[in-house]
């Protein structure tokens, strides 16, 4: 036993059961929002506010020499995936890759530049 939740599969009743929840979908984000409350949900929306004050932050510092170390490092959330336990060891796998790749950008390894093209004569 992993004490990971396990798939499970459902009846067809289920389809009715989103139904009804759809109906509350205009609950969302407000004091009523059941689902909302939950340290998975808290933690998502930590982590928003994150990645918005690290975007502040490679916009502020943001050079010709890091712009490719710029563009690696926005792009860790996309790395993020999956619910529940799938989804934290992901969350887990993108903290090493944004150190990483903050690295990268605070550090730019110097780009060899091209000789000047010779004229000809």
């Amino acid at each position: 036993m992993t004490g990971h939740l396990i798939k499970q599969q459902f009846g067809p009743w289920m389809r009715s059961a989103f139904g009804w929840l759809k109906k509350f979908k205009g609950l969302r984000g407000g004091s009523l929002d059941l689902f909302g409350k939950t340290e998975e949900r808290y933690e998502e929306r930590e982590m928003i506010e994150d990645y918005i004050r690290e975007l502040d932050g490679i916009c502020a510092a943001l050079s010709p020499a890091n712009h490719a170390a710029a563009l690696a490092l926005a792009s860790v959330p996309d790395e993020i995936r999956g619910y529940g336990h799938v989804k934290e060891k992901s969350i887990a796998d993108a903290k090493q890759l944004r150190e990483q790749r903050q690295h990268a950008f605070r550090n730019p390894t110097p780009q060899r530049q091209a000789a000047p093209a010779q004229v000809a004569a």
